[in-house]
């Protein structure tokens, strides 16, 4: 991960299908993240008009968040970023990398009492 110092502001997400449809359909402010089973994708982008680039967390049981993956979602259709998806929560794509330090993942609401900078 790239942004590791970014307060991101993660929405928990139904399912892998409601997922890929959020990052196909456009992009997100850099300060957005997702959880879905267990797993955290947070933009790692550097910029609102680039190519979508998502670091992709496992959350362990003790709250860590260890980095599996790095994907630029921004160059996937539906169909390609729903498999990665789907891949990642059955446990077939997982590459340990390392994040730069730790992340500071928020709810919505603490995201917002919060000025940040990235917000749209």
């Amino acid at each position: 991960m790239i942004h590791h110092r970014r307060r991101f502001n993660v929405a928990d997400i139904d399912t892998a299908a409601t997922l890929a449809q959020i990052l196909t359909r456009g992009t997100q402010c850099l300060c957005s993240g997702f959880r879905v089973a267990g797993y955290l994708f947070l933009n790692d982008s550097f910029s609102e008009d680039g190519a979508q680039e998502y670091a992709v967390f496992r959350v362990a049981s003790d709250g860590q968040h260890e980095q599996i993956e790095s994907i630029t979602f921004g160059w996937c259709n539906y169909a390609q970023t729903l498999d990665y998806i789907e891949r990642i929560v059955r446990g077939e794509l997982a590459v340990r990398c390392t994040t730069g330090g730790p992340l500071t993942v928020q709810t919505h609401q603490e995201h917002r009492a919060q000025r940040c900078q990235l917000c749209a």
